[in-house]
């Protein structure tokens, strides 16, 4: 009785606490219970106000799709991430990771594993930090990371270690017992060739059918479209549909939210598959000659295109042809 207990918590933020001004309280909780301890002359009953905490701004940091809260060592946190679900075999997919630290050496280093759903080590890949991390306390480290070569589940986990290759003891979750790296998550690596395109590692497009015939009728040409995301879509782009004719230019153009409009991208989560339907009409005047269906992405706030990125990455186009055929003549 009248023992005093020293107790230290290193606290992080959630990227979702507005900057301003705020309190630090406290609480004691016995276990499972939704009623803390009463406090004496506190400002609530259950709280006890310890001081008030200045909220900065946190310019350039944008927050990621997943919170994490990960501790490495004393003074190293995991706080964000952006990982997709499924990527390619072979190639490599984009891997964003928030971190925040007291002080940054940069002869640290990182270590990314792949586990196969064996629990066998698939690869791993070491992550150096650049110089110009130098004084900086808080920052998101971008990577695009090598995807196994082999289809199949895997899991992705994140070490922190020292110039001496010692890992930093990782406090994974909240009371999480101290291991030597932390679980990212899941990806699931696909077959190449079962994807007909992969916008900017957002969105795939997996499956598309046009019924052309009806066009010769005069008739509206049905398009069915079978998407899947990769990761969380952070704003709602809108889908075009374009029937490009001989000239080079469109004579018949759809653009719309997916599922008429009910369904905006802002709104898939990770893994999210949808299939949508539209109906084109070519134009009264449209010539002759051979014709081209072509469909992708853009964000009207800025006209800008997603773009068809290859297994590497790399640009390859704006638009996926999903159909040819012979127009009038």
């Amino acid at each position: 009785m009248g023992e005093v207990i020293p107790d230290t918590h290193d606290l992080v933020l959630p990227a979702s606490v507005p900057p301003g001004n705020a309190r630090l309280q406290l609480g004691l909780f016995p276990p499972f219970a939704e009623e803390g301890l009463p406090v004496a002359d506190g400002d609530a009953a259950e709280w006890a106000t310890l001081a008030g905490v200045e909220i900065e701004p946190q310019e350039g940091l944008p927050a990621l799709p997943v919170e994490r809260r990960a501790l490495f060592g004393s003074g190293t946190w995991l706080t964000g991430l952006d990982l997709p679900v499924e990527a390619r075999q072979g190639g490599s997919m984009p891997l964003t990771m928030g971190w925040r630290v007291r002080s940054l050496d940069l002869t640290d280093f990182l270590v990314l594993t792949w586990q196969d759903e064996a629990g066998n080590e698939a690869a791993c890949h070491e992550v150096r930090l650049p110089a110009s991390l130098d004084g900086v306390g808080a920052f998101h480290l971008q990577q695009a990371l090598p995807v196994p070569a082999a289809p199949g589940r895997y899991e992705l986990s994140v070490a922190w270690l020292d110039a001496d290759d010692r890992p930093k003891p990782a406090r994974c979750a909240w009371l999480a017992k101290r291991s030597a790296d932390c679980l990212l998550g899941a990806v699931t690596v696909l077959a190449t060739q079962e994807d007909l395109a992969n916008y900017e590692n957002l969105i795939l497009l997996t499956g598309a059918e046009a019924d052309t015939h009806s066009a010769a009728s005069g008739g509206a040409i049905q398009v069915t479209l079978r998407w899947r995301s990769l990761r969380a879509v952070p704003e709602d782009y809108t889908l075009f549909v374009q029937a490009i004719g001989p000239d080079g230019r469109a004579h018949g153009q759809i653009d719309t939210w997916p599922l008429q409009g009910s369904f905006p991208t802002s709104q898939w989560s990770q893994g999210q598959t949808v299939t949508d339907q539209v109906s084109l009409w070519l134009e009264p005047d449209a010539p002759a000659g051979r014709y081209q269906m072509v469909v992708g992405w853009y964000l009207l706030a800025t006209m800008q295109r997603l773009q068809i990125v290859d297994a590497d990455g790399r640009a390859l186009a704006d638009a996926f042809t999903i159909a040819e055929w012979e127009y009038g003549g």
